[in-house]
């Protein structure tokens, strides 16, 4: 479950719009304001609570603090041994509490099985080894993507993957973690867009050209007791999409990547008009980082604006890694945060189910229409009862 405190602060990389009127939002969106119409050049994300932070299914945990990519990780399969120093075994919580950590050990080396929960358990050391939290981590996402592939692959249905991915299904445990790696690599940005949208965890986050698609999402709960005030992310992806590796140095490892996987053999992410980002981490990286992805954004953008000294207007260029340095226009944002109040959602969502926003739309199959006529008598009984 992620949950953060609502940051209402405004600065020229985010806006953020308190909507208690459907009219307001519609306003907004689609031009009739100062921001002008954000439809051409944003993606969106609902969230069906507006303290949810734009974290990948990959990093979140449940109440009780468990990732939840464990769930998809089976004990008896997942087997690895650790092999670090002591002081790091300990600050990394890989024993699952604190011991002292003294100059007579804090380099000693230790070499233990773990579990997938990354704790030290009894038992003989085991190959194949990791040595920080953040390979574990490494080696969590690639053992449940792998074995998605897998399980794809044995019945017939179809993922495009290369042939560096595909020699790895019987052996996916020992996928590694080299130096320099960066994760994810592009060979598997198919699997994790058909993975993330089925539910498994993985380092993605889902975005939709359509913006209604992605407000249904942040206000399909709008019935039940407990629905809370939710959100509608929408993010810049023009200002990136054009300036991506162009005259970037070839150290450079983008730290942004906008995909959109294959519509004609997935008719959910076709109607969906669904797309994904990616935020890629090296070997040097925490792994284990979960910084909200506009935080990242915005914080990678501040770290390397600059101003031409010789320039009169003090024009300030903002960069990306891996990305050409741009210009933000005047009353352009990199990110637009639409607050919803929970007593609006369900009138937002009676229009869009008159506007045709419904399951069987969004989810093109028997069941999506079977869902989409249960889910409009309960509509029409809540109004009716109102």
């Amino acid at each position: 479950m992620i949950k953060t405190s609502v940051n209402m602060k405004n600065n020229k990389f985010i806006k953020t719009h308190k909507i208690k009127n459907y009219r307001d939002l519609l306003e907004i969106i689609q031009g009739n304001s100062k921001f002008g119409d954000l439809r051409k050049d944003y993606i969106f994300r609902g969230l069906k609570k507006s303290c949810y932070d734009l974290v990948p299914s990959a990093l979140r945990k449940d109440k009780k603090g468990i990732y939840e990519i464990t769930k998809f990780i089976a004990d008896s399969e997942f087997k690895l041994g650790l092999q670090t120093h002591y002081r790091q075994a300990v600050e990394e919580d890989f024993y699952g509490e604190k011991f002292e950590v003294t100059k007579e050990n804090e380099n000693c080396i230790i070499m233990d099985p773990i579990n997938k929960h990354g704790r030290i358990i009894e038992g003989n050391y085991r190959i194949p080894f990791i040595r920080s939290a953040s390979e574990l981590q490494f080696k969590r996402e690639t053992y449940v993507l792998l074995k998605f592939l897998n399980y794809c692959d044995r019945i017939g249905l179809r993922i495009q993957v290369s042939e560096k991915v595909r020699k790895w299904l019987h052996n996916f445990i020992r996928y590694q973690y080299e130096q320099e790696t960066i994760w994810p690599e592009f060979e598997f940005f198919e699997i994790i867009s058909l993975a993330q949208h089925y539910g498994l965890p993985t380092r993605a986050l889902d975005w939709s050209y359509d913006y209604k698609i992605a407000l249904y999402f942040a206000v399909e709960d709008a019935l039940k007791k407990d629905s809370k005030d939710c959100v509608l992310w929408a993010f810049n992806y023009k200002l990136f999409e054009n300036k991506y590796g162009v005259n970037k140095y070839y150290y450079e490892i983008p730290k942004l990547e906008i995909y959109r996987p294959e519509y004609n053999s997935n008719p959910n992410l076709n109607a969906q008009k669904g797309l994904f980002t990616f935020w890629p981490c090296t070997s040097d990286d925490n792994l284990l980082d979960d910084t909200s992805f506009d935080d990242l954004v915005i914080n990678e953008l501040k770290k390397n604006t600059r101003i031409d000294k010789y320039d009169s207007t003090k024009t300030e260029y903002h960069k990306i890694e891996g990305y050409e340095g741009f210009i933000i226009p005047k009353n352009v944002k990199i990110f637009h945060k639409f607050i919803i109040s929970s007593k609006l959602k369900v009138k937002i969502l009676k229009e869009l189910y008159a506007e045709g926003y419904t399951n069987e739309f969004i989810y093109p199959s028997y069941r999506g229409v079977v869902d989409s006529i249960r889910k409009e008598v309960e509509l029409d009984e809540y109004l009716q009862n109102g």
